[in-house]
């Protein structure tokens, strides 16, 4: 009977343990989503994602600039 309870107290501990690990896990992706939608980051995705629209236009039109003369 004292083997059982002893047996039953590690499981109990390793659930816990990870319990905690996920909400570690949790509050660091909290902190990580409040950082990504902050105005810098949002700057750079939205300049980046201008600049390969801008880059891939000038590769299927060069010189557009000049057609309209």
């Amino acid at each position: 009977m004292m083997k059982l309870l002893f047996l039953q107290g590690k499981s109990s501990r390793r659930k816990r343990k990870s319990i905690y690990i996920i909400f570690i896990i949790f509050l660091t992706m909290s902190d990580f989503l409040k950082y990504l939608s902050t105005a810098p980051v949002l700057l750079t995705v939205w300049l980046s994602i201008t600049s390969i629209f801008v880059i891939f236009l000038n590769y299927l039109y060069p010189q557009i600039l000049l057609y309209f003369n």
